[in-house]
């Protein structure tokens, strides 16, 4: 088994291209399976912009990088809800040969997936009335659909839900003995502190790629006057005073078993009946749950690229349009904050709207004071630098050639996209 591994290895980091029904492929894919007793998925919902040939290459390489780092990083499958139909991203030569050998799942946005829901998933009377109009709703649906359905399909014990602008992090770039350890544990639903990426320069491509400093979730700061002086700072540059601009409650995986569904796009809840416990790798003092085990020293965590680069700033509040100012039918009021700020101010006022992202978003690492700035933030440990993801990207993404498709990693077995 290790030979044919090494093997593998040898052809896949130079490039070559492994039809994936060859009796090769065939063996090695067998054997990583009996290497990796638990299989864990991903589920994300994707709407990128995609109206021109520039949006569109950019999309193209944010859902590569998205799915090729997790692949890269221990995850067997990854589970994409496309919100927009006409969205073509989901085209690609990559996701299509990734599709054709089962890795990847995708569903679409439209009647069919509509039907497939209705019939399986338990939210549905409960969202469908205000599904079509609020994203999160969207969100909730094509989770519970992934575990229902999808999930147990694929054989999968854990699934993480993120978004398409999120990464799951862990040190050592494997998921595998984590999630062993919350087996182990008798965990059945573990929460992520999210960490907000904060953009240097006013125009982004690839942000995975580009993006290295993060702002740390406060749930997980020390509390020292340094790092209270930072915080300040970061409130100051607001309207409202967050410290956080988006949200600050991370993101969950949960034991694939009967009966667990999502209650947010943040969280699941498994069955009254579960023996499993939950944990999360923050104290939120929000949590109702007070059996709830934490994780202090966990490394795992989320990175979470919003709105990094101008034009992605821009493209999120498009796509969103003119949305309501509460979520779930109206029964969650959304506080006034940065996110309504940036609704309003794209229907009223362009150049308003894009000043709050220079004010609000961007520390211009060319600006005078900037770089002295982002070093006391570092370490005051408000911020950090993650620079390891973009190596890691680097070394595993797909790259496209006009001859076919390359990966390196070993994860994956790739037709040739000329060959059909």
């Amino acid at each position: 088994s290790l030979a044919l591994l090494q093997c593998y290895d040898w052809f896949v980091f130079r490039g070559y291209i492994l039809p994936s029904d060859s009796c090769f492929s065939k063996i090695v894919l067998r054997n990583m399976e009996e290497r990796s007793p638990i299989k864990c998925g991903c589920v994300s919902t994707v709407r990128l912009p995609y109206s021109d040939k520039a949006q569109k290459d950019l999309s193209v390489q944010i859902i590569n990088s998205f799915v090729s780092y997790h692949l890269g990083i221990g995850f067997s499958h990854i589970i994409l809800f496309f919100d927009d139909e006409n969205d073509t991203s989901r085209s690609s030569r990559y996701l299509q040969s990734l599709s054709d050998t089962g890795t990847v799942k995708i569903f679409v946005r439209g009647k069919e997936l509509d039907a497939m829901q209705r019939a399986v998933c338990s939210l549905y009377d409960k969202l469908c009335s205000f599904k079509d109009s609020e994203v999160p709703a969207r969100q909730q649906l094509n989770a519970e659909f992934a575990l229902v359905s999808t999930a147990t399909t694929l054989g999968l014990s854990w699934l993480l839900h993120i978004d398409i602008d999120e990464l799951f992090y862990i040190s050592n770039n494997s998921i595998h003995s984590h999630f062993e350890e919350l087996m182990r544990r008798g965990i059945g639903h573990i929460t992520y502190a999210n960490h907000e990426g904060i953009p240097e320069t006013r125009n982004i491509g690839n942000y995975f790629e580009e993006v290295t400093l993060f702002r740390r979730n406060q749930h997980t700061l020390p509390m020292t006057s340094k790092t209270l002086d930072g915080m300040k700072w970061l409130e100051r540059r607001t309207k409202h005073g967050q410290y956080m601009l988006f949200y600050d409650n991370g993101k969950s995986a949960v034991r694939v078993e009967d009966g667990v569904v999502p209650i947010s796009v943040h969280a699941f809840e498994l069955q009254e009946s579960s023996e499993l416990r939950y944990a999360q790798t923050f104290h939120d003092l929000r949590n109702p749950r007070p059996e709830t085990v934490y994780l202090e020293d966990e490394d795992a965590h989320i990175l979470h690229y919003a709105v990094c680069g101008e034009n992605w700033f821009l493209q999120k509040y498009q796509n969103l349009g003119r949305f309501n100012s509460s979520w779930m039918g109206g029964s969650v009021k959304i506080a006034p904050s940065f996110h309504l700020d940036c609704r309003d101010s794209l229907s009223n006022d362009y150049e308003s709207f894009l000043k709050l992202y220079h004010t609000h978003v961007l520390i211009n690492k060319h600006a005078t004071g900037s770089t002295e700035i982002i070093n006391e933030l570092i370490d005051a440990k408000v911020c950090f630098r993650c620079e390891t993801v973009r190596s890691f990207i680097t070394k595993c993404k797909v790259k496209a050639s006009v001859n076919g498709t390359k990966l390196n990693g070993r994860n994956l077995l790739l037709r040739d996209a000329s060959s059909g």
